[in-house]
C-alpha cells in the first residue's frame, strides 16, 4: 500500500515535530495537534465547573479587535529536506518497515536513522538540528468580530478568519461549541519559556475535542486555546483542526492569532 504524505508550508512544523518526536502513525507526522507538539506547554487538567468566569473572560478578544495573523515558518533548507521525505514515502509500496520503526521508538525520541527515509545520515542530522529553528512570523492582520450573548461568546467568521465561524464559548458551562461537536475537556496551560519557545511563553486554557465522525467516516481532533503572553501581556488564540480518514489527513487547519487584551465591549 502506498503511503501518501501531504506536506504544506503551514503544516511543515507538524511533520518535523510529529515525524521525529511523536510519530506512531504516518498520519501523526502531519496532523495538527497544538502549536508545536515538541514545544507544547505544561498542561494541567482542571474541573470543568471550577474556573471563575472572569479568568477566561479576561483572555477573550474584544469585539472588532484587530488581530495579528501568525504563521509558523521553517528554514528553507528544512523545506528541501522535507520534500525528500515526501518523495521517498510516496515511492514506498511497503509501509511495514516504517510501522516497525515507529513502534520500536520510544515516545518523545527521534526515529533512528534509516536510509529508506530518503535522506543521507548527514542530512538526517541536519534535519534534526533545523527542526529546532522554526519561528513564528506575523503575516498580516484582520478584524475579529465576536458577539456576546450573556456569558456566551459567539465568534463570527469573516475575511481570513472564516475557520472561527460557528465557534461559541459558553462560560457558564466552560464548554466550547464547534460545528464538529462540543468539547468535553478543558485544560489549564502553564507558561513555560523553554517548552513554548515557538510561540513564546503563555498561560491560559485549552478546550479539546476528539471524536469519530460517522458521516465522513473520519476522526476529528480539535484544540482551541486562549492565553496571555508572558513577555508582553498580549493575548494569543490558537485553533487547530485535524480530520483523519484512514491513514491520510483529509483536512487540517491551523489558526494562530495575537492581539491586545482589553475589556470586552
Amino acid at each position: 500500500m502506498k503511503i501518501k504524505v501531504k506536506i504544506s508550508y503551514l503544516s511543515l512544523c507538524y511533520l518535523v515535530t510529529g515525524l521525529l518526536f511523536y510519530l506512531n502513525t504516518v498520519v501523526k507526522a502531519i496532523a495538527i495537534s497544538h502549536t508545536s507538539i515538541k514545544s507544547s506547554p505544561q498542561i494541567n487538567k482542571i474541573n470543568l465547573y471550577n474556573i471563575p468566569i472572569y479568568d477566561v473572560e479576561a483572555l477573550i478578544p474584544s469585539d472588532r479587535t484587530t488581530v495579528d495573523l501568525m504563521q509558523i515558518v521553517p528554514p528553507i533548507r528544512l523545506v528541501e529536506l522535507s520534500q525528500k521525505f515526501k518523495i521517498a514515502l510516496q515511492k514506498k509500496s511497503d509501509s511495514e518497515w516504517l510501522s516497525s520503526l515507529i513502534k520500536n521508538t520510544s515516545a518523545g525520541q527521534p526515529l533512528p536513522y534509516d536510509s529508506r527515509l530518503g535522506v543521507s545520515k548527514t542530512e538526517y542530522q541536519e534535519f534534526l538540528s533545523l527542526s529546532h529553528k522554526l519561528i513564528m512570523k506575523k503575516i498580516g492582520t484582520s478584524m475579529l468580530q465576536i458577539k456576546r450573548e450573556g456569558n456566551k461568546y459567539v465568534f463570527l467568521g469573516n475575511n481570513s478568519l472564516s475557520d472561527l465561524a460557528g465557534i461559541t464559548l459558553d462560560l457558564d458551562r466552560n464548554l466550547l461549541e464547534t460545528p464538529y461537536g462540543t468539547t468535553v475537556e478543558i485544560l489549564e496551560v502553564v507558561a513555560d519559556a523553554e517548552r513554548q519557545r515557538l510561540t513564546g511563553a503563555w498561560s491560559g486554557f485549552m478546550w479539546k475535542l476528539e471524536q469519530f465522525d460517522r458521516h465522513t467516516n473520519s476522526n476529528i481532533k480539535i484544540q482551541f486555546s486562549l492565553g496571555r503572553m508572558t513577555h508582553n501581556g498580549r493575548g494569543i488564540l490558537h485553533y487547530g483542526i485535524t480530520r483523519i480518514s484512514g491513514r491520510a489527513v483529509a483536512k487540517s487547519t491551523l489558526l494562530i492569532l495575537q492581539y491586545d487584551l482589553v475589556s470586552f465591549h
